[in-house]
């Protein structure tokens, strides 16, 4: 272990430098390292500095700014003109580390000490990792390891042979237990012990008149010398009650010895039909090898209803048949009750030209998906129009973790893996009809594609091919057919995100992993993708993205590599510019949304002190920081804000196990209510209607099953049970634009891909 004392040297250095930096004003201004107050100090109110003049500051020791790691920040003179602001967006010292091949204290040296440094790089030391009783045993010995450039532990074991299985195919004694070719691969026997043995088929030995001998194992165990006593197959006669050939079987009439020319009367038909109405038996004739085939035989087959003999040989003519050929009946496969309701109505089918059953149903009306708004009962249950949940199996394979649902100009659109042929499918049910399946891609998609369908009725869908590592954009226009461009090749994280705009411009956040980034990708209507890194350091997954009604790009995600939670601003034809919402360590996936008036709304975890945020940053403003709820949040809170600018937020408490739901009216406080105390699953679904309704869809983990809750404005929450089979947590939810609700889950009972629907 190296020493640690420099460690202990850089952190006093840094408390004297915080307690410097919080020494006294003069009129209100601050004093911090590097940056001159100016004026008379504020004595009697007068100016200490330019409003808005802007200076560069650090408050660590002098010698280490903008050294290793450390970087100086800004301060700017207060609008009253009495003294400066914060230092903000300086990086100050921390212990150095050899986690890291930075250098973190700002001493210009790079992992020279560490509670995490091990070793001293390039020293040696025996090893080995076989049990202590095999080393130096056999083939068995040990090696030696050396301690890596970092000083943080020791490399591999190098020139080690540690046991494996024995196996007669070496002389050595592989598994050093000083033992040399007692058992294992090509070992067929100890060597020297006589042991049974058997020449002959071996699916012969013990069979019939075959029995086995007796020989001598090798001195390697890898064969038998020769096995003497053993009886083999012989040629069987014809009809022997012996067994001679070693097959099982007696009395046999082929494969045997018999007089060329002799015959045997035969029937292979059951007993009882021999000689009765078509039915008839033949002969079998020896060729000199045994008894052919049974020549002439007839044996019985279906009745064929349009003939008057007994084809069956039951002594029944034409039983057993189903209906008279070409005749027509009425007819329907809907399910009990739904025939003559609604939209329902039977059909004909006809007979088919045996007999022996009818055709398809031709012409009759099934039930439909039921289509809201229009007074029509397409579901044929009796009630148009029905506020109740009704579902329908989207597809029999078992699909991936994550679904995506969108539904637009009245056709539901669900795009998932299906995991049993490895695919990302589209299926797609217009009104009244059934779905049907677009293969898009067959190269193993990730586990988090994304689905946007636009105003023109264009869809737009991103995935991680896993097979090639690329990032792919799909895109079908209305009426068209998919086509691929790759946005990236390097490695991209499991959640992208996608946004689709007015002007029908692409917008794709992701972690790129091949750099540790976070990138943006942008492409017109029509043009081709054009990229841009946002952040170098590493992101958590869960990055969100909106776009404003001017164009502007909205991002926030957790940076890995400070552990804070980060903001960044592109105006329409700009570039990024980045905020720190908080410097506290965070949760991996923050919720954003950007409202009408260009304000930016923030929820994110603070997993330092296990606490649910909400950051708000007013157009042209600063984020200013409320806690909505302490009691440890779940991972995949969800956010909403309303027209009114009205705050919706729904998550998981953890400390008390359910679900909670929040509310802030535009300048108002939260105020929180529990929709659901019975453990909800962590990825809770929140939308808000045109008339401020909102609807919860989530997993009731308690009683497993899948739920739904809806509150009116200024209402109180109603729940109400989807389905009681079990789901997957990760579900799907959509409130169309004339109110009617659209879920998708994954039914892990029968593992398949489920879609349910009602009315408002």
């Amino acid at each position: 272990m190296r020493p640690i004392a420099l460690a202990s040297l850089v952190t006093a250095l840094l408390a004297t430098a915080c307690d410097e930096s919080s020494g006294g004003n003069d009129g209100g201004a601050q004093s911090t390292g590097g940056a001159a107050s100016g004026g008379s100090g504020g004595q009697g109110g007068a100016q200490a500095c330019d409003p808005g003049e802007v200076l560069a500051c650090f408050t660590g020791l002098p010698e280490q700014a903008d050294v290793g790691l450390c970087k100086s920040g800004e301060q700017v003179c207060n609008e009253d003109g009495l003294g400066f602001g914060p230092c903000e967006a300086q990086v100050l010292p921390k212990a150095e580390t050899c986690k890291n091949p930075g250098d973190e204290d700002c001493d210009g040296l790079v992992d020279e000490d560490g509670t995490d440094c091990d070793c001293e790089p390039g020293s040696e030391k025996a090893c080995y990792g076989g049990p202590n009783a095999t080393k130096d045993v056999g083939a068995c010995q040990g090696g030696t390891q050396t301690c890596n450039a970092s000083g943080t532990g020791y490399g591999s074991c190098v020139g080690q042979v540690v046991p494996k299985a024995e196996t007669c195919n070496t002389p050595a004694d592989d598994d050093c237990d000083g033992q040399t070719n007692e058992a294992g691969v090509g070992c067929v026997c100890p060597p020297g012990e006589v042991v049974a043995c058997y020449s002959g088929p071996p699916a012969t030995k013990d069979v019939g008149n075959c029995s086995s001998g007796t020989g001598t194992c090798n001195a390697q165990g890898t064969a038998i010398e020769a096995c003497s006593g053993d009886v083999l197959p012989t040629l069987e006669p014809c009809l022997s009650a012996a067994d001679a050939d070693c097959d099982g079987l007696v009395q046999e009439l082929s494969d045997c010895a018999c007089t060329a020319g002799s015959t045997l009367n035969c029937y292979s038909g059951a007993p009882a039909t021999e000689d009765v109405g078509l039915c008839q038996g033949g002969l079998r004739t020896c060729d000199g090898s045994g008894y052919g085939g049974c020549i002439g035989e007839v044996t019985p087959v279906a009745e064929n209803c349009s003939t008057a003999s007994d084809d069956d040989c039951d002594g029944n003519v034409l039983d057993g048949c189903t209906c008279v050929p070409g005749s027509v009946e009425a007819c329907y496969t809907g399910p009990a009750g739904s025939q003559n309701q609604g939209i329902c109505l039977p059909g004909s089918r006809t007979c088919n030209a045996n007999g022996l059953g009818w055709g398809a149903c031709m012409g009759q009306t099934l039930p439909a998906l039921e289509q809201c708004f229009n007074m029509v009962d397409e579901d044929c249950d009796g009630t148009a129009d029905e506020a109740v949940w009704a579902s329908r199996t989207v597809k029999i394979n078992a699909p991936g973790p994550h679904l995506e649902l969108a539904v637009a100009g009245g056709t539901v659109y669900a795009l998932y893996h299906n995991t049993f042929f490895n695919d990302l499918v589209l299926s797609e049910a217009t009104a009244g009809g059934g779905f049907v399946d677009t293969t898009i891609d067959i190269n193993a998609p990730g586990p988090t594609p994304r689905l946007v369908v636009d105003g023109a009725g264009g869809v737009h869908v991103l995935y991680h091919d896993t097979f090639f590592d690329d990032l792919v954009y799909a895109y079908r226009p209305a009426g068209g057919v998919f086509t691929d461009t790759i946005v990236d090749n390097n490695a991209p994280g499991p959640e992208p995100v996608l946004i689709v705009d007015a002007s029908q411009r692409v917008h794709i956040l992701y972690h790129d992993t091949f750099f540790n980034d976070v990138d943006y990708a942008t492409k017109p209507a029509g043009g081709v993708f054009t990229t841009a890194t946002i952040d170098v350091s590493a992101p958590g997954p869960g990055l969100a993205m909106a776009v404003d009604a001017a164009g502007g790009v909205h991002a926030a995600y957790r940076d890995t590599f400070f552990d804070d939670t980060d903001y960044a601003y592109k105006p329409a034809g700009g570039a990024f510019t980045q905020t720190t919402i908080t410097s506290t360590s965070s949760g991996d996936r923050p919720q954003l949304a950007v409202d009408a008036l260009g304000a930016v709304h923030v929820v994110f975890e603070d997993a330092a002190l296990t606490n649910l945020v909400y950051a708000h940053k007013p157009a042209g403003g600063a984020f200013a920081l409320t806690i909505i709820d302490s009691n440890e949040p779940g991972t995949h809170p969800a956010l909403v804000v309303d027209s009114l600018q009205g705050v919706h937020v729904l998550y998981h408490d953890l400390f008390f196990d359910d679900l909670d739901y929040a509310y802030k009216p535009a300048g108002g406080s939260f105020s929180l209510v529990t929709v659901d105390s019975s453990e909800p699953a962590s990825v809770p679904r929140l939308a808000v209607d045109s008339t401020f309704g909102v609807h919860a869809f989530y997993r009731d983990g308690f009683f497993d099953d899948l739920n739904y809750a809806y509150r009116p404005a200024g209402g109180q929450f109603n729940a109400t049970t989807v389905t009681t089979t079990t789901t997957g947590a990760d579900t799907a939810f959509v409130v169309d634009t004339q109110g009617g609700l659209h879920a998708l889950a994954h039914n892990t009972f029968f593992d398949d891909v489920d879609y349910f629907s009602r009315c408002p």
